[in-house]
């Protein structure tokens, strides 16, 4: 399962049977976040190069490594994310997430090497 950050600036039901957004209590996301195996958070431009989504620190205490697509690498989140070894940085395009997930699927260990539990 993959939780998305963000889901309001894109279409994601549009185009994908498979997606389903889910309106939760704070209360019932627990569960979500220990079953899911990718935070995506998209980047693509704006205020986000100089400040984090609120989001973003939430998946942090559940250890779930971040999936950031971006058209660059210089926002603070990925900054952090690459720093602190958390997560993946892909470059934005529907092919190259496709790619990546399709290559993750094959491989977990490549995922569970991001998971930093402390």
């Amino acid at each position: 399962m993959i939780f998305f950050a963000n889901f309001k600036k894109f279409n994601i039901t549009k185009d994908f049977e498979n997606v389903k957004i889910l309106h939760k209590s704070p209360d019932e996301v627990d569960s979500l976040y220990y079953s899911s195996d990718l935070f995506l958070i998209p980047i693509r431009h704006g205020y986000l190069k100089i400040a984090s989504p609120t989001k973003f620190y939430e998946p942090l205490g559940y250890a779930i490594p971040f999936l950031i697509v971006t058209d660059d690498n210089f926002s603070e989140v990925s900054k952090f994310v690459k720093r602190e070894d958390i997560g993946f940085l892909i470059n934005y395009s529907p092919n190259g997430v496709a790619k990546f997930l399709d290559e993750l699927s094959k491989d977990k260990e490549i995922l569970m090497k991001k998971k930093k539990i402390s």
